[in-house]
């Protein structure tokens, strides 16, 4: 049996969090993540981390007090210079009673990170598209996907300039897991959104779940949008007229590269995807110059107005042309 007996809230010191960290932790408590540190040194780098809630069970049997939630802030703390140590905060503690700590250790893991509990990035997105009243009806996981490609996009713009040794300081910050949503304090990132919802619903919609392809339709759509939409309203929902026209078998040609047992990178993705974009482009404007050719040579070719003036009729004046 385990059982809430208080809660503290207390002045955040250094002393405590070296108090929490030090405590034995809650039998088979998993190793160190280091993703998670350095998630919460980002947030401590930016001023945006919070005050921590941790938690300690009292096994009944011994006395001993064990950390059961904590861990990665606690130890982040604690390792901190007193200079760099955040002031201000407050900790919120809480003490459970556990009979006997071998016993309740399942049940106390679950209690507090139990993964029907959690909240996914794709839970997370709803929190910040409420901010945006033109994504306010978009679906969370759309979202997600899109910026997961927005994100791929801007890492490519990043190791582009870094080749050339060019400066980096216009390109929008990269951003993943729980802060793609950033990305949308753009108008920009809000207006590509939009543009791409139209394939949503579409014969191959899964495609939008691939951060490579994402990233080529974001470059695609800045070169030529409404070129754009034509390209891949062919590719997404294969209704190309001709039936060996290389839109057709795009989406067959990805299914083939994501598959097991090798998946083909996001670079590979857009590579292959930034090729047809090519092609169909220079094939449009090749169409467009011809067009344009055509009816510039239909105006040049019609027969020029009469000019022709009749000669002046004896004793009268001449007359004004036909």
């Amino acid at each position: 049996m385990y059982q809430l007996t208080n809660v503290k809230v207390e002045p955040l010191t250094i002393e405590l969090a070296k108090e929490i960290a030090t405590m034995p932790g809650l039998p088979g408590e998993r190793p160190v993540n280091r993703a998670r540190m350095n998630y919460l040194t980002l947030q401590l780098d930016r001023g945006g981390f919070a005050s921590p809630a941790w938690a300690v069970a009292v096994d009944g049997k011994t006395g001993t007090k064990f950390r059961i939630n904590g861990q990665h802030s606690s130890r982040l703390l604690a390792d901190l210079a007193p200079d760099k140590f955040p002031g201000g905060l407050l900790a919120h503690i809480e003490y459970w009673a556990v009979d006997e700590i071998a016993d309740e250790a399942p049940d106390l893991f679950n209690l507090f990170d139990h993964p029907r509990s959690a909240r996914s990035n794709t839970d997370y997105m709803g929190t910040l598209r409420i901010r945006h009243s033109d994504l306010a009806a978009f679906d969370n996981k759309f979202l997600v996907n899109v910026a997961a490609g927005i994100a791929e996009n801007t890492k490519e713009r990043w190791r582009a300039r870094a080749a050339q040794n060019l400066p980096s300081a216009d390109l929008l910050e990269v951003h993943s897991g729980r802060e793609l949503g950033l990305y949308y304090v753009h108008e920009d990132c809000r207006r590509f959104a939009v543009w791409l919802r139209q394939f949503v619903g579409s014969m191959h919609a899964w495609m939008i779940a691939r951060s490579g392809i994402v990233s080529e339709m974001l470059d695609d759509w800045q070169e030529n949008a409404e070129l754009a939409a034509e390209y891949w309203g062919f590719i997404f929902r294969e209704n190309h007229p001709d039936f060996s026209d290389d839109t057709r078998e795009f989406a067959g040609m990805v299914q083939k590269l994501v598959g097991k047992p090798k998946s083909a990178k996001p670079t590979e993705l857009k590579k292959r995807a930034h090729l047809g974009w090519t092609r169909f482009r220079k094939l449009r404007d090749a169409e467009i110059a011809a067009e344009k050719a055509k009816g510039e040579k239909t105006v040049t070719d019609a027969p020029a107005p009469s000019t022709w003036v009749p000669p002046a009729a004896a004793g009268g004046e001449a007359q004004p042309g036909l």
